[in-house]
């Protein structure tokens, strides 16, 4: 069975669990630089190479609240990981931050 490719993709990522409602919240204004470092590492462990990371300014229509939420997040640039791996990942950062990530492949 020939080897997987190796991917060049994103993973957006956040480790926020509130519903923020007001975009002057100073919880927005968070560089999230200690996450950066975790979710690097976290990277890094499962044999994937990280480069740049970049803050977000997310904008959510929550239906439960049934009104706009914000939130501050981190895209990160993943390479030389196939599809698979990418998806792990993902997964382990959902579960370690209680959180649903979006990938691009």
């Amino acid at each position: 069975m020939p080897a997987r490719a190796a991917v060049q993709a994103e993973i957006f990522a956040t480790n926020n669990t509130d519903q923020i409602t007001d975009p002057a919240d100073p919880r927005l204004r968070t560089r999230l630089i200690r996450f950066d470092r975790e979710v690097r590492a976290v990277i890094r462990s499962h044999h994937a190479h990280v480069g740049n990371s970049r803050l977000l300014d997310g904008v959510f229509w929550s239906s439960e609240l049934k009104k706009t939420t914000y939130e501050r997040s981190r895209e990160f640039d993943v390479n030389r990981v196939s599809a698979d791996g990418l998806h792990h990942i993902a997964g382990v950062l959902a579960k370690q931050y209680h959180q649903g990530l979006t990938t691009a492949v």
